[in-house]
């Protein structure tokens, strides 16, 4: 498959028209980006620009996909979409890293008050949706990464202290 064939499997995918991917290129700055350039690309009569790629990477192009012919597996694809839109939805602003955000909602989802009625935040049922879409072993990996952190919050915690009481 020819990269113009992929650039077009990859607009099509996104549901996309040729007009509205060559505005997103022009959007992020690619120069002459226009739905005739988009058209040539996909015919393979012209090379998109290093530019062009990378604006396209903004609209959720798999770039690596487009360059070698080598994209994600389905699962991957999904499971990273799930989190990517789960994401925005909790921190639209992005003011929070993914890992604190995860760690967050895992806290409060894995050990969930107790009573008859369990009554999750906007943020921790987002968080929730987007855990149960992922197979058991991403869920056990970011079980394990939070763990991590917790012990190292737990020795830097225990190393301040020392330090402070040595310095009383």
């Amino acid at each position: 498959m020819s990269m113009g064939s992929r650039l077009k499997a990859e607009r099509e995918r996104l549901g996309m028209t040729q007009t509205e991917f060559a505005k997103i290129a022009a959007d992020n700055g690619a120069p002459g980006a226009t739905r005739q350039s988009q058209a040539k690309y996909e015919k393979d009569l012209s090379v998109p620009s290093a530019t062009y790629i990378s604006a396209l990477a903004t609209a959720g192009v798999d770039v690596l996909y487009l360059l070698t012919g080598v994209g994600l597996p389905p699962v991957v694809r999904h499971n990273l979409e799930a989190i990517i839109k789960t994401t925005a939805e909790i921190d639209p602003n992005g003011e929070t890293t993914l890992t604190e955000l995860m760690h967050s909602g895992f806290q409060s989802v894995a050990s969930p008050p107790s009573g008859p009625e369990v009554k999750l935040s906007r943020k921790d049922r987002a968080f929730w949706e987007m855990y149960k879409e992922l197979d058991e072993k991403d869920q056990r990996e970011i079980y394990h990464d939070i763990q991590e952190k917790k012990r190292l919050a737990e020795l830097e915690k225990y190393y301040q202290e020392n330090e402070r009481k040595k310095n009383a």
